[in-house]
């Protein structure tokens, strides 16, 4: 097991997680940043276009441009995020504006309601993205005011949060990615070390050792109550269960030898004498085991001709 495969996998799972909340909240942010700045500019707007409107009927009855162009540039300077102002006659003509040098077709084709202010969006050459707010004068009757905002600040803003929110987010991301470091490492190294203490007790051939049955001192052993806890309970349960009943087959393996009158022995795959009973002992007549475990029949024959040769 590699250590740090458990820490690979979390900290995968931990950056897409990072990821979709990143994508969602950005998404959540600027929306909702485009809402609140849009109805802002939408009621500024509004507000100066209603403001010109009602006090240019005078003005405008009485033909005083120079009063309707003061006022139009009063506005567009003492509030931010104007882009353009545009004063148009019930016929259709320009009275007054804040455009250098003409005022783009873009805004003259916009169409107006004698009844209500209406709200468009409209992309002109050199300001890019406006939101346009029409108010009629008089009903439309005398003309429209035409007031633009520059939605440039607001992707201006939107970008602005994003980039704070990302840098919160990645600190967070940072701080988290550590976090599940010390914790992946805290719960991966308990693992490692019962499955190579595992191993090396599956390889000595000996499950466990003593009068009381009992594994290594170096057997990993725990007191806690969390899964790697109860894991490594159920792994030292398993290996006293699994060698008593080894020891038990053994012991009965050993009896049905014993009380067998055939003789029987078995060797391993070199030949050696791996066990033998008691009629096997008296039929080769050898006195104790030990005589005969471990012996090679043909290496014996090959010695025995040996020797009758010389």
């Amino acid at each position: 097991m590699k250590p740090f495969r458990l820490f690979t996998k979390a900290f995968l799972i931990l950056l897409g997680l990072f990821g979709v909340t990143s994508v969602v909240l950005a998404a959540f942010l600027a929306w909702s940043i485009d809402q609140n700045l849009t109805g802002e500019f939408q009621g500024k707007a509004k507000a100066i276009a209603d403001s010109i409107a009602g006090s240019s009927v005078e003005v405008l009855l009485n033909r005083d441009l120079a009063t309707v162009q003061a006022m139009i540039d009063e506005h567009r300077d003492g509030i931010g995020g104007v882009s353009y102002i545009v004063v148009i006659n019930d016929k259709g003509e320009v009275i007054s504006h804040t455009f250098a040098p003409i005022v783009p077709q873009e805004v003259l084709q916009l169409p107006g309601d004698r009844h209500t202010t209406v709200v468009q969006n409209v992309r002109l050459e050199g300001l890019g993205d406006c939101i346009d707010v029409c108010s009629p004068i008089l009903a439309g009757e005398i003309g429209y005011v035409h007031v633009g905002m520059d939605r440039k600040l607001i992707q201006q803003a939107i970008l602005g949060r994003l980039k704070q929110m990302l840098v919160l987010l990645a600190s967070l991301f940072a701080v988290s990615g550590l976090l599940t470091y010390f914790l992946m490492r805290k719960i991966s190294q308990p693992l490692t070390r019962l499955t190579d203490s595992s191993q090396r007790l599956a390889a000595s051939g000996t499950l466990v050792s003593g009068e009381n049955d009992a594994l290594p001192d170096w057997f990993p052993d725990t007191d806690g109550k969390d899964e790697v806890g109860q894991l490594t309970r159920a792994f030292r349960f398993l290996l006293v269960e699994v060698s008593a009943r080894e020891k038990s087959l053994k012991q009965q393996f050993k009896l049905l030898l014993d009380s067998t009158a055939e003789a029987i022995y078995g060797v391993d795959p070199e030949g050696d004498c791996m066990f033998c009973n008691p009629a096997c002992l008296r039929l080769l007549g050898y006195d104790s085991a030990d005589d005969l475990l471990g012996r090679n029949r043909q290496r014996d024959a090959c010695g025995r001709r040996g020797l009758m040769a010389q």
